[in-house]
């Protein structure tokens, strides 16, 4: 689980930056 977290937080972080 902690791996999901880990992936998913610097993509958010991404995504949002692209926004």
């Amino acid at each position: 689980m902690w791996l999901l977290i880990v992936l998913a937080v610097p993509l958010v972080g991404a995504f949002i930056w692209l926004s």
